[in-house]
């Protein structure tokens, strides 16, 4: 198999497609390219405030990612016939866009959430497919800063236990008298006769 069909079947391999029923029409979302997403990220910013831009992002980023409705395809140039009849060809995005464009907004939403919904869960299996030895996942990762914390604890209170014990130690051999030092007895009598009467011979 030559090198350019390796690489064709690979990008097939993550082409990743879901249908959504919404209002009793079936659409097919596709996950965008990398390609497709740079060309999202290109829209004009200028005089537009946020709520306006989100609107357009969302409706830019479906018309990327329809590729079918109610099971028919839609090709990447399509023949439009305008009112005077003539005939023109827009890029799939650009004719889908003006269609959504006059569609009602909770259709978008909906749409848009589906959408959202799909891509998270293929970028779930793709990162799960991952088995490199190198690689580490969110949640080893996860797993070896917590390990790393337990163990950083347990150091510290080891350290605090043998600091508490070496203080105690050293409290209790203050306590302990000098053997060295000079220690006074007091002799005793070796006779143990009453003070007031001698013993008698």
């Amino acid at each position: 198999m030559a090198i350019s069909d390796s690489l064709k079947k690979l990008q097939l391999k993550f082409v990743f497609r879901k249908d959504a029923e919404i209002g009793g029409n079936k659409f097919t979302l596709q996950v965008l390219s990398f390609k497709e997403e740079q060309k999202i990220q290109l829209l004009p910013t200028e005089g537009i405030d946020g709520i306006a831009y989100f609107n357009e992002m969302q409706k830019s980023m479906l018309a990327y990612a329809i590729r079918a409705v109610d099971g028919e395809e839609v090709p990447d140039i399509v023949e439009v016939t305008d009112q005077a009849g003539a005939k023109t060809t827009k890029e799939r995005a650009i004719y889908l866009k003006e269609v959504l464009d006059g569609m009602p907004s909770a259709l978008i939403e909906r749409l848009f959430q589906v959408y959202v919904d799909m891509r998270d869960q293929k970028e779930s299996e793709i990162s799960s497919s991952l088995t490199y030895s190198w690689y580490k996942t969110p949640d080893q990762r996860e797993e070896e800063r917590r390990k790393k914390e337990e163990e950083a604890e347990e150091k510290a209170k080891a350290k605090a236990r043998a600091d508490a014990e070496k203080a105690a130690a050293s409290e209790k051999k203050t306590d302990v008298p000098n053997p060295d030092a000079d220690i006074n007895l007091k002799k005793l009598p070796t006779d143990y006769s009453d003070e007031k009467g001698a013993k008698q011979p």
